[in-house]
C-alpha cells in the first residue's frame, strides 16, 4: 500500500505541476517528505524530473526550441551536479525548514498576482515571419 500511495502522489504532483505551469517539486517534495528523509527526497525528485521531462519531450517534442533548451538546460544540469555534491558535503541543521519556508513563500506569492497587461494571455497560433524571436533556432 505504501508503494501505491507514493506513486499516486508522484503522478498527481506531476500532473498538477504540468497543468498549472510550474514545477511538480512544489507538490512532490513536501509530500515525499512524509515517506522519506531529505536526501532521499532530493534523489527521488531528480528521478521524477528525468522521467517527466522525457515524457514531455515525447508529447510536446515538435514544439521544443532547441536554443532555449541549450541555454537553460546546460546550466541547469551543472547546477544539479554541484547541488548534489554540496548536499553530501554540507551538513545543514535546518535544511528542511529552509526548503519548506521557500516552498510556502513561493506558493503564497502566486496567489493574487496577475500577468502584466503588456504580456499576451495566450500564445499566438503562428508568429509573423518578420517578428524577431530570440529563442527560436534559425
Amino acid at each position: 500500500m505504501f508503494t501505491v500511495l507514493f506513486f499516486l502522489i508522484a503522478l498527481l504532483s506531476e500532473v498538477v505541476g504540468t497543468v498549472a505551469g510550474f514545477g511538480s517539486s512544489v507538490f512532490f517534495v513536501p509530500l515525499a517528505g512524509f515517506f522519506f528523509d531529505f536526501h532521499q527526497v532530493l534523489a527521488l525528485t531528480g528521478i521524477l524530473h528525468v522521467f517527466s521531462n522525457a515524457a514531455k519531450l515525447v508529447f510536446f517534442g515538435k514544439h521544443v526550441r532547441f536554443r532555449l533548451l541549450l541555454l537553460l538546460g546546460i546550466p541547469s544540469v551543472a547546477g544539479v551536479i554541484i547541488g548534489a555534491y554540496l548536499s553530501t558535503k554540507l551538513t545543514l541543521k535546518f535544511d528542511q525548514l529552509i526548503l519548506g519556508l521557500f516552498l510556502i513563500s513561493l506558493a503564497c506569492s502566486c496567489f493574487g498576482t496577475q500577468a502584466p497587461e503588456s504580456l499576451p494571455r495566450s500564445l499566438p497560433r503562428s508568429a509573423p515571419a518578420e517578428s524577431p524571436d530570440f529563442w527560436r533556432a534559425s
